[in-house]
């Protein structure tokens, strides 16, 4: 779960816990305030995950200078759920760029 919650803050989201849920008046708290990690399917569902890689694509960096962007391709090509996600947060991990 910290992989998710390491994609969701590359994201831009934001990660609520079980006391701001709570917290709120309303019995449901929206994802525009935020996640929980239990909400968080980055590493189960290609709809969560394809806009973070489309975000990595917009970065620029060219396949050809990291290893971790071809990672990425190879998953893709391939269908290969698990490699892809894999390759996703070894790419965040390697090259935030000062996003989280």
């Amino acid at each position: 779960m910290n992989d998710n919650k390491l994609i969701c803050e590359f994201m831009g989201g934001n990660i609520i816990g079980l006391d701001d849920v709570r917290q709120n008046n309303r019995p449901l708290i929206s994802s525009a305030d935020g996640y929980t990690l239990d909400e968080l399917k980055y590493h189960t569902s290609w709809d969560w995950l394809m806009p973070v890689i489309d975000s990595i694509y917009i970065m620029g960096i060219d396949a050809q200078e990291s290893k971790e962007i071809q990672d990425i391709m190879d998953g893709l090509v391939g269908a290969n759920f698990p490699h892809t996600y894999k390759a996703v947060v070894e790419f965040i991990k390697t090259n935030n760029n000062g996003r989280v």
